[in-house]
């Protein structure tokens, strides 16, 4: 999570991030938050229509998926990858 603060930080205005989570004890995981540096918006993976995890066949953890202006999904990565935020970098210009 730090290379993609630094990323975020060095493309705000260009670039929004969300942090889902699937927690089973959301209360503990907001007491996490409180004390982390991750300062974007987090919300956590619900059921129904809210459950982010199945809507967007997350696999693993972490999953970073790429969503453009227009909603399509441009990129998806489970786990770290060392050229993710090269691909990024190009894909924002």
């Amino acid at each position: 999570m730090p290379e993609m603060k630094k990323f975020a930080a060095k493309h705000e205005g260009k670039l929004m991030l969300l942090g889902i989570a699937k927690e089973s004890d959301e209360q503990r995981w907001r007491k996490y938050l409180d004390t982390s540096e991750w300062d974007w918006k987090q919300i956590v993976s619900g059921k129904g229509e809210e459950n982010y995890v199945l809507r967007f066949n997350v696999q693993g953890f972490p999953t970073k998926i790429l969503i453009g202006p227009d909603g399509c999904i441009l990129k998806r990565l489970v786990g770290e990858e060392p050229g993710f935020y090269e691909e990024l970098e190009q894909l924002i210009k």
